[in-house]
């Protein structure tokens, strides 16, 4: 589960960061390569056949934008610290500053009434299809509809003065 839900603005210094530190595919392909789990540098470097300089570089700006943190530290066998990096676990939102919250809550409300008025009104009408006993092949009575096979695809005509024989 997320731990952090960050909203910044555009322009933000954060966000310029973010910006900077994810600009390029390399940090890309580290930040698809750590979802799947923590790694060393020389894990990631092995991974993505890039220099350690390359590496270091990305990993910094990825750490100073707050994408990626330093998971534990460990030793190697000539007793050098080795850094384990992993994913930041938080939701990072990049938005306009919102100065009315209400207008944009109303704004989506009135949509959301739109669509559920739509949504019945088609139930409303459902039934009054089934009710005049329509069927494949026959007129619709009181819909001026005329179901029929055309080229292979069903389809529903509008039929005006055309007589349909009765059987």
């Amino acid at each position: 589960m997320t731990e952090d839900v960050i909203v910044l603005q555009p322009g933000d210094e954060r966000a310029q960061k973010i910006g900077k530190a994810i600009a390029s595919q390399t940090a890309n392909d580290i930040l698809h390569i750590l979802a799947e789990g923590q790694k060393t540098a020389s894990d990631l470097t092995g991974f993505l056949n890039i220099p350690m300089g390359t590496l270091k570089y990305h990993i910094d700006n990825l750490l100073e934008a707050g994408l990626v943190e330093v998971a534990e530290t460990r030793y190697s066998v000539k007793g050098r610290e080795v850094k384990v990096y992993r994913l930041k676990d938080q939701l990072v939102i990049v938005a306009p500053k919102m100065t009315n919250i209400r207008s944009i809550l109303l704004k989506y409300a009135s949509l959301f009434a739109i669509v559920i008025v739509a949504s019945m009104a088609m139930l409303a009408i459902l039934p009054l299809f089934q009710a005049t006993g329509c069927r494949r092949a026959d007129r619709c009575p009181g819909t001026g509809l005329f179901h029929g096979r055309m080229h292979g695809h069903s389809s529903a005509l509008p039929v005006r003065g055309l007589q349909v024989a009765a059987e």
